[in-house]
């Protein structure tokens, strides 16, 4: 295998649907890039050979980004929106839903933090509810905020001192509260390392990986199954 596409549709994330999915398929990305580059460094190849590209005529799903910059580049079709990675929770609250039918719920909690019954009990979250739900969003954000930040910084072939790696992490959480940019904003910020359509990708891989042949996940994975059915048969 010479490299590795990963398109990312604007329909979202792939099917993606929850953070855990998303870090364990941005893991194998980057497991990979580091195995063909461990590879490469065996045979004298050229260091600055790429393995893995990430590819999406706009990043507007929930995860998008956060999955493609596991890639060593990320390009994006130009005039279109990157949207950056965030985390949310709606929950909503039925008290006075309820309240119209002449339901009341008694509901005892065992501490100040413990509000699972509060959707029933509270028409808005409580203070209690508010600091443990920023907390568990805070704690998130915190594994995805870095991940992004090493690999936009090691896509940029620099080594940044640690003030430098300080302006670029302010920076970079300046952009991720701005929630959305433009293609040609996200190039300047370096967030993307291209803009390309799709049918221009062919000429970009094959003036990377000096070969013309491309083949779908699946069918790689059908003649793999297929090889190894042959060698235990």
């Amino acid at each position: 295998v010479a490299g590795l596409c990963l398109r990312l549709g604007s329909a979202g994330d792939g099917g993606v649907s929850s953070l855990a999915a998303a870090q364990e398929l941005r893991d194998a990305l980057v497991d990979f890039s580091k195995k063909k580059q461990l590879a490469a460094g065996a045979v004298d190849s050229d260091p600055r050979q790429t393995y893995t590209v990430a590819w999406s005529d706009a990043y507007d799903g929930k995860y998008s980004f956060f999955i493609g910059s596991g890639c060593e580049r990320v390009l994006s079709q130009p005039d279109s929106l990157v949207t950056l990675p965030s985390l949310s929770v709606t929950m909503p609250y039925f008290k006075r839903l309820l309240g119209n039918h002449g339901v009341v719920v008694h509901a005892i909690k065992r501490g100040e933090y413990k509000s699972a019954a509060e959707p029933l009990t509270e028409s808005a979250p409580t203070k209690a509810a508010r600091t443990q739900t920023h907390g568990l969003l805070t704690s998130l954000f915190d594994q995805i905020e870095p991940a992004v930040l090493e690999s936009r910084l090691a896509a940029r072939e620099t080594r940044p001192g640690r003030f430098g790696r300080w302006r670029a992490r302010r920076r970079l959480t300046s952009l991720l509260s701005s929630g959305t940019l433009t293609a040609a904003e996200a190039l300047d910020e370096r967030l993307l390392d291209g803009l390309a359509y799709e049918d221009e990708l062919a000429t970009y891989f094959s003036s990377n990986y000096s070969t013309q042949k491309r083949y779908s996940l699946a069918k790689y994975a059908r003649a793999l199954a297929i090889t190894k059915a042959r060698a235990t048969a």
